[in-house]
């Protein structure tokens, strides 16, 4: 749905929901809750929701941070766990706790390690080369250029050239 709104296609949120609720034995309205709760992370990580998807609510901690890990994974970026940090900080907040707290003088710290893939310069070439100039998403014609680097997207590298493409920049957000 996300993807049709960015490129300007109508669509039916309920055509959708109906389509899930058949599919998975749930109500349309649960996963149009769902989605509203999708809306919720996406709007903490700072990314574009779907208009009429207002972020909900009332979200938990957990599922905020079982959406977020998911989006994570579906990207090939690395969790960083801001969604269920503003919704437990909402949670806490709701308790209106009259008492202030201690706080610690040494938090916690948390390391994390991630994979880079590295990157095939002739697969990139080649991609830029084979685009002619014309961008794979929306057809338009673009400069896709070395200098200032051109972006090229590759969702995975274990993919291979299969599923490289070039894309203009304006559509690089909507795809990572």
């Amino acid at each position: 749905m996300l993807a049709k709104q960015n490129r300007k296609q109508r669509f039916i949120k309920k055509h959708y929901y109906q389509d899930l609720a058949q599919r998975f034995s749930r109500t349309e309205s649960s996963f149009e809750y769902r989605m509203q709760n999708i809306s919720y992370v996406f709007a903490e990580m700072g990314r574009t929701y779907i208009s009429g998807l207002l972020p909900a609510k009332n979200i938990g901690t957990a599922t905020a941070e079982k959406i977020e890990k998911l989006i994570n994974q579906a990207k090939g970026t690395v969790y960083q766990g801001i969604a269920a940090y503003e919704a437990n900080i909402r949670s806490v907040a709701h308790a209106k706790t009259t008492q202030k707290p201690e706080g610690t003088t040494e938090p916690d710290k948390h390391y994390s390690t991630h994979e880079k893939f590295a990157r095939d310069p002739r697969v990139k070439a080649w991609v830029l080369n084979n685009a002619n100039g014309v961008c794979e998403c929306c057809d338009a014609a673009t400069p896709f250029t070395l200098s200032p680097p051109s972006k090229t997207h590759y969702p995975s590298y274990r993919s291979g050239i299969r599923h490289s493409s070039c894309y203009a920049s304006a559509f690089l957000r909507l795809l990572h």
